[in-house]
């Protein structure tokens, strides 16, 4: 085992080096500009790197399981959740979900603690190894954690439809006077800095793995 883990250590350490490496070189710097991490001084350099791995992995340290039963068409998922309101366009009809079975799934909840537009939030999270959640997601949190949508509102950028007036909209989970909400808002607008975004990790095509 413990060579096992000496290992994964060392392949990781590689691979981790090699991207550096390439970045590095990608911003015009040579072979030699890595050195400088493990040259006097270089403390400095890692203390940044170091700031902005804890700042990244901070923002992906709120999870949450649950399971989505798909065998429940969205009606009965959305039923499950007991909200105050629902907005009428949620339906089958414009959110079609296909998938089967019980699935246990990790939802993490990003904070990027300023205003964001949904092209930005998407490309972040993409950054972090994550994906927008859809509204099988959001069913499903609503359903199991009333009490963390009393909190802020979370939306959920994996579904997409296209209103009557040709605009892309989201679902989010959202609360007023206690009263929680499952709604809708327009994907182009930016969304205020109490908004989480609800996040699943990436599924890597079987060829990949």
């Amino acid at each position: 085992m413990a060579k096992s883990l000496v290992a994964r250590g060392a392949s990781m350490a590689a691979s981790v080096w090699g991207k550096l490496d390439a970045r590095v070189k990608e911003k015009g710097g040579t072979e030699d500009a890595i050195h400088v991490l493990d040259k006097p001084g270089g403390e400095g350099l890692l203390g940044v790197i170091a700031d902005l791995l804890v700042k990244a992995e901070l923002k992906t340290r709120n999870r949450f399981l649950v399971t989505i039963d798909y065998s429940r068409p969205l009606d009965q998922m959305i039923a499950a959740g007991k909200y105050s309101y629902v907005n009428e366009n949620i339906t089958v009809a414009n959110f079609p979900i296909t998938d089967t079975g019980k699935v246990e799934t990790e939802i993490i909840l990003v904070d990027f603690g300023r205003d964001i537009e949904s092209d930005d939030a998407e490309k972040e999270l993409a950054t972090m190894g994550l994906e927008p959640a859809g509204i099988e997601h959001a069913t499903a949190f609503g359903e199991k954690y009333p009490d963390v949508q009393r909190e802020y509102p979370i939306v959920f950028l994996g579904s997409v439809w296209s209103g009557s007036d040709g605009d892309p909209h989201v679902p989010f989970l959202g609360c007023w006077s206690d009263l929680r909400e499952l709604c809708l808002d327009c994907r182009s607008d930016e969304w205020a800095r109490d908004y989480r975004f609800a996040a699943v990790r990436k599924v890597l095509p079987a060829s990949a793995l």
